[in-house]
């Protein structure tokens, strides 16, 4: 996730359901030393380090991870509030459901636990502005941008969005120093004509992948 720090081993895991009630169970305990790989002579070389270090490797293992690139918001009392994320997956299609992971330090996520609402907005190839927006401790996120209202108020990217998904929270699960937010989906906007071509985040930096899609050519 962009700007977050790599998770810590939780204690427990805590569910929240649909009904917003917590349930808990014990985290899976497994050996206490911790493991890195190193790469010699072609051939991956494991050896223990200790926690930190295995913390540092980790976000350097994620950061290899070429991942698309979401802005997610919401709004309270018509106050709204918005993140960038490379943290999202799609969960399931019966019925539909999106997760969004949202580390426990953004301003963004007590916002999102309070309206239960959300919109998944997957910004197109050209659009890493909006991306370094959303991602920074900007006051007003949403200045100079077309915004529109969506399923309860929630705040829409207009013009800044190759899809947008529109979600109920489904439920929260605890996961070290995130939330994951699963979101059901209620509604999706495309684009018209969408490009080819899409914004991910690849060595902690954007990049746009892919190639124009030539005149008339759909899907």
């Amino acid at each position: 996730m962009l700007g977050e720090r790599g998770p810590r081993r939780p204690a427990v895991v805590g569910v929240r359901g649909p009904s917003g009630a917590a349930v808990t169970e014990p985290a899976r305990r497994g050996d206490r030393g911790e493991t890195s790989c190193a790469q010699d002579g072609g051939m991956l070389m494991t050896s223990t380090s200790p926690p930190e270090s295995v913390a540092d490797g980790f976000r350097d293992a994620m950061a290899g991870l070429a991942s698309g690139v979401c802005v997610v918001t919401t709004s309270v009392d018509g106050v709204p509030a918005g993140l960038t994320t490379t943290a999202v997956m799609s969960v399931s299609l019966a019925p539909p459901l999106v997760a969004v992971g949202v580390g426990r330090a953004s301003r963004t996520l007590e916002p999102l636990r309070t309206a239960r609402r959300f919109a998944v907005h997957v910004l197109p190839h050209d659009r890493a502005d909006v991306a370094s927006v959303f991602a920074s401790k900007a006051v007003d996120k949403f200045a100079g941008l077309a915004v529109r209202p969506g399923e309860g108020g929630v705040p829409l990217l207009a013009d800044a969005a190759r899809h947008v998904v529109e979600c109920e929270t489904w439920a929260e699960v605890e996961a070290g120093d995130h939330v994951l937010l699963v979101g059901r989906v209620v509604r999706v906007h495309g684009a018209a004509a969408p490009d080819g071509r899409a914004l991910v985040h690849f060595d902690r930096a954007f990049h746009e992948v892919g190639a124009p899609r030539a005149p008339g050519r759909q899907g």
